[in-house]
């Protein structure tokens, strides 16, 4: 986080905050700060990061949308989270058309805030299928193959209840 904070603050200085780059290093830094349980700050950064992907028309706005809907969940918000999820799914299925990892990501995504909501037979189907996927990219040590892993596990217990 501190590395990534002084990034973002030179960057701010040398550039307008919606600098194409912003696109990526708010983000990161929103994700950096949401896996110390800053949700407030991640969150922030992410919203800052959209906008500057939006006025690009920038190709991270799928993924930024889906890391924000993951936060949203956290947060109980699920009706947002499911809002964000919809408007993250056509960007990844356009912008990302050889990556199939990244539209996993949102199914997987989907399926945790399902899991959070009690919906576990929905939310079981989403997370089997899209785990294989995010693995064929992120090892079960990376972020995003941490949560795809933790939730399939959580998946597996549940339904052996």
């Amino acid at each position: 986080e501190p590395l990534l904070l002084r990034s973002a603050a030179n960057n701010l200085r040398q550039r307008g905050a919606t600098d194409h780059d912003f696109a990526f290093i708010l983000p990161n830094l929103g994700l950096a700060q949401a896996g110390l349980g800053k949700f407030t700050l991640a969150e922030a950064n992410l919203q800052r990061g959209l906008v500057a992907a939006n006025t690009h028309s920038h190709r991270n706005r799928g993924p930024i949308l889906t890391d924000l809907a993951n936060l949203h969940c956290r947060r109980g918000d699920f009706a947002g989270a499911a809002t964000l999820l919809d408007q993250a799914e056509p960007l990844m299925r356009a912008d990302y058309p050889d990556d199939p990892w990244r539209l996993a990501w949102v199914e997987n995504t989907r399926g945790g805030c399902l899991q959070r909501q009690g919906r576990s037979a929905e939310a079981s189907r989403l997370i089997r299928l899209s785990t294989p996927l995010i693995a064929t990219r992120w090892p079960a040590s990376s972020l995003y193959g941490a949560e795809a892993r933790d939730r399939l596990a959580l998946s597996g217990r549940i339904s052996q209840r």
